[in-house]
């Protein structure tokens, strides 16, 4: 898990040299594909909460936005990690 983390790091890091919209968009799809990965390995409620913070922020991008089948998918995608976390929260 510490590796996938590094790595997206390393990425994020190289890109966060004043980066472009579509950098931006790219960069939340990488953390969300680093915690998508977490969460299969070690399944953890904290892991959804960060999956359906990235959720939000990618569905709010206006990128994202402009394409509406990758903003449908990414719609999808929250209603079952928020469906997810409270599924988690009733035990």
């Amino acid at each position: 898990m510490t590796a996938l983390f590094m790595a997206a790091s390393q990425t994020t890091a190289q890109s966060l040299t004043k980066p472009s919209q579509q950098n931006r968009l790219s960069i939340m799809e990488q953390w969300l594909q680093v915690l998508l990965l977490s969460y299969q390995t070690a399944p953890q409620t904290q892991i959804i909460k960060y999956i359906n913070y990235y959720l939000t922020r990618i569905i709010a991008h206006e990128e994202c936005q402009a394409c509406r089948q990758k903003h449908c998918q990414y719609l999808r995608m929250q209603k079952y990690w928020q469906w997810r976390l409270s599924a988690d929260a009733t035990g």
